[in-house]
């Protein structure tokens, strides 16, 4: 399959889950195909060679090590921490870490989709971007932005 219809199947499946968020904003699954669909080799290793520009980033690369989220001992923390303000974003929207898809992370870009996944929520209460619509393409633009 040439580049240009890759791009364009890429872009299907983007439009497709970005037509259903917008009908329903609380379609989780759509929010992780719409990831899914921007995950294409070069945007993953665009991804990677950023992670791995910081030591903490290929440390983590190195490491694979995965988050494990236990939202009663965050609720547990002070005001104004990140735990209790994910724990708090989490509860008022709805979600639990059990929702999540749980992905491999044998691979290096396994592992830093899975990464993605599994803090996607937390990076909500990072921004301060709400679970609707408009929420979930700021963020889609926040990771963006992280990337050069």
């Amino acid at each position: 399959m040439g580049k240009t219809k890759l791009k364009l199947v890429t872009l299907a499946k983007a439009v497709v889950a970005y037509a259903k968020i917008v009908r329903d904003p609380n379609q989780l699954a759509e929010v992780f195909a719409l990831a899914d669909s921007l995950s294409e080799p070069t945007v993953m290793d665009r991804i990677s060679r950023s992670f791995r520009r910081e030591p903490a980033g290929a440390s983590a690369i190195a490491e694979r090590r995965r988050v494990d989220v236990d939202l009663a001992e965050l609720d547990a923390l002070p005001e104004g921490t990140l735990g209790k303000t994910y724990a708090k974003f989490m509860r008022d929207n709805g979600l639990t870490p059990e929702a999540l898809p749980s992905l491999e992370g044998s691979d290096e870009h396994e592992y830093i989709r899975a990464h993605l996944y599994e803090t996607h929520d937390m990076w909500h209460a990072v921004t301060g971007f709400g679970a609707d619509v408009s929420g979930e393409l700021g963020l889609q633009g926040f990771y963006a932005a992280q990337v050069d």
